[in-house]
């Protein structure tokens, strides 16, 4: 290694800083973060204050302050956004708010309402309740155990959810929405080129519609299930791993069809343009799976 190489590398490594500091709390309080690029990591605790810590370079200055109930977090350089990875210890029952740009966040075992927003950078959180939003441009979106108003958005990537429950709006453009262990009562789950699944309860009264325009939608369907299922597809096809009896209502530019499960207390709208709809079993397989083709009545 060249001594210009060594010394770059020397000057870098004494740039690099470390915050740590702790500011006590009262309950429901909420923290708020701002960061242009780095990361986001938040975990609990059951002490009443929240720990910030940081690890920086010495052009960025990390301002911590309180006010009321209310913890704002930013890193600033010369006047604009900072860079730095943050680690914060917090009480579960705080709520979040995170902004950045280049920034991926993950937030573990909260219990209060969770906002955050960047353009590029993966966002995971695992808890939140009541209004619960995440949105991204360029990063994969991953939320569990959620319950409330979950709101899920991106662009260029894809979403998972798992056992939230509430109501449900994901949307995307360029990527796939996978939902596991659902138990929300109403979902809205839209992408323009990639495939839905759903696998979860479709409750009494509840409201699910399903949309895609390049990609396929996979329901799986729960053996206690009440359901009224609409679909509509251009160039797709309805694929059933059970007996359903189908009544067509087709127009002229597409094919629509309906029928009732159990009771029909759900209400469920499939779309998509060019993508097949399949509906399975608990525990059957999804993707590539071999269904046959339910009954259709004119």
């Amino acid at each position: 290694m060249t001594i210009p190489v060594l010394a770059a590398l020397l000057i870098g490594a004494t740039m690099q800083q470390q915050t740590d500091t702790t500011i006590a709390v009262r309950a429901g309080a909420r923290l708020e973060v701002e960061l242009m690029n780095g990361t986001v990591a938040v975990r609990t605790w059951n002490r009443s204050a929240v720990r910030v810590q940081a690890t920086h370079n010495r052009s960025t200055h990390i301002d911590v302050s309180g006010r009321g109930p209310v913890i704002r977090v930013t890193a600033e350089r010369r006047g604009a956004e900072g860079n730095a990875d943050f680690v914060f210890t917090v009480p579960a029952d705080i709520s979040i708010a995170a902004t950045g740009t280049g920034m991926d966040a993950e937030v573990n075992g909260i219990r209060g309402e969770v906002s955050i927003e960047n353009v590029a950078g993966n966002l995971r959180l695992n808890g939140g309740r009541g209004r619960v939003r995440l949105e991204s441009v360029q990063g994969d979106i991953s939320v569990t155990g959620a319950t409330g108003t979950v709101e899920v958005y991106t662009v260029n990537r894809g979403i998972r959810l798992s056992a939230v429950s509430g109501t449900v709006s994901a949307e995307t453009v360029n990527g796939p929405i996978v939902m596991e262990h659902m138990q929300a009562s109403s979902v809205n789950a839209e992408t323009v080129n990639g495939m839905i699944i759903h696998d979860g309860a479709l409750r009494a009264g509840g409201e699910y519609a399903f949309a895609t325009h390049n990609g396929a939608v996979w329901l799986v369907v729960p053996e206690d299930a009440g359901a009224r299922i609409r679909v509509e597809t251009y160039t797709g096809n309805l694929d059933s791993s059970f007996a359903v009896t189908m009544r067509k209502t087709a127009g002229a530019d597409a094919r629509n069809f309906s029928f009732v499960i159990g009771n029909g207390s759900a209400n469920v709208s499939i779309e998509s343009f060019g993508g097949d709809v399949r509906l399975r079993r608990p525990g059957e397989a999804r993707p590539g799976s071999n269904g046959r083709n339910a009954p259709l009545e004119q």
